[in-house]
């Protein structure tokens, strides 16, 4: 795993994330391939189940103790890309960005 190209990748779409003018992020195809092209996974919202569990799902406070607790780089960017397919695929809705700006922050912080 290329801890540099996760640390990377987190920054920009975090960076994407927290723009309030951005309107299409929930589309970005580019989001998918590099989610593929550093070996994360869509495995049907397993492994966001795993790590966060239902009654997290909607809640950005809960999101924040629990992703503080995670250590897992491989688990964390599954449950990121299970986040984001569940809501442009599943959920035909734009991806809550607070969870993202979280969940992508903690992704960081543990790739530096």
């Amino acid at each position: 795993m290329d801890k540099k190209r996760i640390h990377e990748f987190s920054l920009y779409w975090l960076g994407k994330y927290k723009k309030p003018e951005t309107q299409d992020y929930e589309l970005e195809e580019g989001f998918a391939s590099e989610c593929f092209s550093l070996g994360f996974e869509m495995d049907c919202g397993k492994a966001f189940e795993s790590v966060y569990g239902s009654a997290a799902f909607h809640n950005a406070d809960d999101v924040k103790k629990i992703s503080s607790s995670v250590q897992d780089v491989q688990i964390l960017g599954n449950a990121i890309f299970s986040k984001w397919r569940y809501f442009t695929h599943w959920a035909h809705s734009a991806p809550d960005r607070e969870w993202f700006i979280i969940a992508l922050s903690r992704l960081a912080e543990l790739t530096k």
